[in-house]
């Protein structure tokens, strides 16, 4: 049915082709700051300001206005001292003395007041005597030659309140808005899109009114307010603008992608804190193939976000690569693209390049790509440099040759992590054997800056081993490779390249059946540095073998799922014992059907608030008391898998037993990842009783037996919930399913495979309900009746994809 993308801790995917109505809301650019405003007036345009100003006094002669002379000094000293509701007219440029003695400015753009609130005890004295000889003087009009009719008044607080109707005035092209001087938490232009020019106002020093003017009509649409420090303030103006930008960032860097999109949603000053580089480099922009073309939308139209998207993803063939718009202005802020799909000429993948002078991470993992390639090794193709890229992936390509390897990677003068993986694997030997030693001519060659080599899933042998160990200027830093060559000789293949490459920090050496004894001494007695070991499915890792694993003191990452002949001695010795592991965080122990219960309560123990991924999938010995140590210690866990853990009860989720409580599972309040699938004996009491995770993301229970009632509780104290398998489960139906879409506003994947009583009026609820669902798992429902199908999934234009056989 196509390739789904998985759920990335790293980017948070905008798939932005499919419908028109989007994920995000894209909205235009954010502004620049408006320049700072130079208080001389034009002399050529004093006489446009007193006609504009005299027309705007003749429309308060209702209002009663009090005209005096250019400075207060002059006023009447005989006026009475009753002045709250006195107006008098006041020149600004006559009171610059007094205005820089004001300690608070304050501009109310619904009004044009500006107030002065007087601290001063000196000022507040003159103007208090001045203004309240003054008093009588309410029908008098005097009219100033720099600036017209201003009136201000003085209430019992000692503050003056100057209103001004207008000063001086221009007018500004719409488009001439991106080159004004606003900082980042900018206003939404297009609102004012119906007139063409926009009049902006200039009134004082670090103070500027953004007046919106219809130019048709001569009408005021808005009034803006630009406070002292470049701010653009509307209505929408909260307490949040208040709070430092570097704060609100600093504290962005903790949430995941999902988070942060919705924390866009709430200010302006949020999602202008969002569009940091740091925290947009977490989000992916994702074209894939319509599911309805009338909803497809051009490639150029993304030109002109506000929001600059370092990561571009393509998932499509229909993609218009030859857009010029698209990429001379987006091509910029490109700093990684994906290639998953579709047919991409040699001529278009230049041209992006070009286009992309910032692109770091290069991934073309995709085989229909390469098949219409043909290398030339011209002038054109000799210049082409990818001179920032420091990351290049094939991964999954099984054409590539020579020619295309050397076209793509040796254009990368500064390549530091090269990723062959799956793209031997269905090479007849001759061609995969060319390719690997053609990539030993490129690390002996250019290979000095290489630190991260991939070739999982890409079978290797003694002969190509011993020739990357005479690499003599390869330092790798991470090394991932399947191994299938043996370990006869210690003199020969990858023992001398573990021992030469000492640096290793990740090493992955899963699905590699001649890993034995000897190799894992050489890796912990060589790789002091070694944080990850990947062994899963090394069929001949045994108890013995993980002995050495006790010397790895900078351990962070132990995974030894499937590894059959791993006993409770074997994890004893390796972690129990020898140097303490105080920086291990995530363990992998899988499928390990001969680690009894005892062991995992002896890990609780030993790695108290240490651990924060525990894989015990398909641990059948795993029972209720071990599963209540590890919640009474692991405290810190994000992802927990308890697949096929059939002896599990609601005790040990609960920890209640007999009117006696003991630790629940809601003691892991950072648990993002759970799997609980197969865990028949687990009822609707655990989901009412402990389910309540605010951070849960992905919950995967399927074939369970669990009901309406149990699933309802559990959707309304899980409201961050974005991926949801329920499939086998006998309570779910329509009624239930509506229940979960209205419950889970971020519920993006559903998974309802083989539930026999749901039908078509689960497409009504998630279309009423659910606005980002984007795939759905409808496999083997046999009441799903799918004549009207089409006509329903139109409506939903988020959805992606749905599978239904």
């Amino acid at each position: 049915m196509g390739y789904v993308p998985t759920d990335y801790d790293k980017y948070f995917e905008f798939n932005l082709v499919d419908f028109s109505n989007f994920d995000i809301n894209i909205e235009p650019p954010t502004p620049p700051p408006l320049p700072p405003n130079n208080h001389q007036n034009n002399e050529n345009q004093s006489n446009v300001n007193q006609n504009n100003n005299e027309e705007i006094n003749a429309n308060n002669n209702e209002s009663d206005v009090i005209n005096v002379e250019e400075n207060l000094s002059n006023l009447n000293q005989d006026s009475s001292e009753n002045t709250e509701n006195t107006k008098i007219e006041l020149n600004l440029n006559e009171c610059e003395e007094e205005r820089e003695k004001s300690a608070e400015i304050e501009i109310n753009f619904n009004f044009d007041i500006v107030s002065y609130d007087l601290k001063d005890t000196k000022m507040n004295e003159k103007v208090n005597k001045e203004i309240s000889n003054e008093s009588t003087m309410e029908n008098q009009k005097i009219d100033e030659k720099d600036m017209k009719i201003v009136s201000h008044s003085v209430n019992e607080e000692n503050e003056v309140k100057i209103e001004q109707k207008q000063t001086n005035t221009k007018t500004l092209d719409f488009k001439d808005l991106k080159n004004l001087s606003i900082d980042e938490d900018g206003i939404d232009f297009t609102k004012y899109m119906q007139s063409e020019t926009l009049t902006v106002e200039e009134n004082f020093e670090n103070e500027e009114i953004l007046l919106l003017m219809d130019e048709n009509s001569n009408q005021e649409i808005k009034t803006l307010e630009i406070s002292q420090n470049n701010v653009i303030k509307d209505e929408n103006y909260s307490d949040f603008d208040i709070i430092p930008m570097e704060l609100i960032v600093h504290i962005f860097k903790f949430l995941n992608p999902s988070d942060l999109k919705c924390a866009a949603l709430v200010s302006r000053r949020f999602l202008s804190a969002c569009t940091y580089k740091k925290l947009n480099s977490k989000f992916m922009l994702h074209f894939v193939d319509s599911f309805y073309k009338q909803f497809a939308v051009s490639v150029a139209h993304f030109s002109d976000t506000f929001r600059p998207f370092p990561a571009i993803s393509l998932s499509t063939g229909n993609f218009d690569y030859s857009s010029q718009s698209f990429w001379w202005d987006y091509g910029l802020n490109v700093e990684e693209i994906y290639f998953r799909n579709g047919i991409l000429r040699k001529q278009e993948f230049e041209d992006i390049i070009r286009w992309t002078p910032k692109l770091k991470i290069l991934k073309i993992e995709s085989n229909s790509i390469f098949t219409t390639w043909k290398i030339r090794n011209d002038y054109s193709e000799r210049i082409l440099k990818f001179d920032n890229c420091y990351h290049i992936s094939l991964s999954r390509n099984g054409v590539i040759n020579r020619s295309i390897f050397d076209y793509v990677v040796f254009k990368a003068p500064n390549l530091r992590e090269l990723d062959l993986s799956y793209c031997l694997a269905r090479m007849n030997p001759r061609d995969k054997m060319a390719i690997l030693d053609h990539l030993i001519f490129y690390l002996k060659g250019y290979g000095e800056s290489i630190k991260l080599l991939n070739l999982a899933h890409t079978p290797t042998d003694d002969f190509f081993l011993q020739q990357l160990s005479e690499v003599n200027k390869l330092k790798l830093k991470s090394l991932s490779l399947t191994f299938n060559g043996c370990v006869t000789n210690s003199k020969f293949g990858l023992i001398p390249l573990l021992r030469k490459q000492d640096e290793i920090e990740d090493l992955n050496l899963s699905e590699s059946p001649a890993v034995e004894e000897i190799i894992l001494m050489e890796i912990c007695t060589n790789l002091k540095n070694l944080k990850r070991l990947y062994l899963k499915k090394c069929s001949h890792v045994t108890d013995y073998s993980l002995v050495p694993v006790s010397k790895c003191e900078n351990l962070v990452t132990l995974d030894i799922s499937s590894c059959d002949l791993v006993t409770d001695e074997g994890i004893y010795n390796s972690l129990m014992v020898g140097t303490p592991k105080k920086n291990l965080k995530q363990i992998y122990f899988a499928l390990l059907s001969n680690i009894t219960e005892a062991m995992f309560v002896r890990l609780g123990t030993k790695f108290h608030e240490q651990i924060t991924h525990l894989d015990l999938g398909g641990s059948t010995n795993l029972a209720d008391d071990a599963l209540q140590t590890i919640f009474n210690h692991f405290t810190k866990i994000r992802f927990l898998n308890l697949d096929s853990c059939c002896k599990i009860s609601d005790y040990g989720i609960t920890g209640k037993f007999q009117n006696q409580v003991y630790f629940s599972i809601k003691n892991l309040q950072g648990l993002r990842t759970f799997r609980m699938q197969n865990c028949y004996k687990l009822t609707d009491f655990s989901l009412i009783d402990a389910f309540q995770f605010i951070e849960l993301r992905e919950l995967f229970m399927a074939r369970t037996h669990f009901s309406r009632e149990g699933i309802e509780a559990m959707v309304k104290n899980c409201p961050a919930i974005e991926i949801l398998d329920l499939g086998e489960v006998n309570g779910v139906d329509d009624d239930c399913v509506e229940i979960i879409v209205k419950n889970l506003q971020r519920l993006h994947t559903l998974k309802l495979n083989g539930n026999e009583k749901i039908s078509a009026k689960i497409f009504d609820h998630i279309y009423k309900h659910c606005e980002v669902i984007k795939y759905l798992y409808l496999r083997n429902c046999p009441n799903l009746v799918t004549d009207k199908l089409n006509d329903q999934l139109y409506l939903m234009r988020s959805l992606r994809k749905v599978y239904l056989e």
